[in-house]
């Protein structure tokens, strides 16, 4: 597991619909991921933010994407949505699973950054060993350079050392 936490929510949560900040953080989450940053916004632009609608949202993080150079010039607002369904319906999948405790060792690699109080984020509920292995970084800085490539050599030596 690369930086993840154990879902842990009851399926009557996870099959009501996700209130409209749950929305909202995974649309910050999926602009993240992308590396785009509000730092080009003006005071009122961010100011104005909490008001904007969910197309409103897409349109604007299209916008800086492509301004910030981190999604191609001809991506759409389409394929922006797209993405963001996709994201959704996974945040849905991940809110219904419920992990049953195993009999067997699960490999954590967990970001520095991450200040969530239970080191193993909830895997040894899931699993009868949990190693854990800090890795620099945040959740998604740890996925780019210069971190990723610790982060590689940190899965490299987990694999290697389960094929002996």
């Amino acid at each position: 597991m690369i930086d993840s936490y154990c879902p842990n929510i009851s399926e009557g949560d996870a099959l009501r619909g996700m209130p409209d900040t749950d929305e909202r953080l995974l649309l910050q989450a999926m602009a993240s991921e992308l590396g785009i940053t509000d730092q080009t916004l003006s005071p009122s632009e961010k100011a104005e933010l909490a008001e904007m609608g969910l197309d409103e949202l897409l349109a604007l993080i299209l916008r800086l994407g492509k301004e910030q150079n981190r999604v191609p010039p001809h991506f759409t607002l389409e394929e922006l949505r797209e993405r963001y369904d996709v994201a959704l319906k996974n945040n849905m999948a991940v809110r219904a699973y419920r992990a049953l405790p195993l009999d067997c060792e699960i490999h954590l690699i967990r970001a520095e950054a991450n200040n969530y109080a239970d080191r193993c984020l909830g895997w040894s509920s899931a699993a009868a060993k949990v190693s854990v292995t800090e890795q620099g970084g945040d959740h998604f800085s740890m996925m780019r350079r210069p971190h990723v490539l610790t982060l590689t050599k940190a899965v490299s030596g987990i694999i290697q050392a389960h094929c002996k």
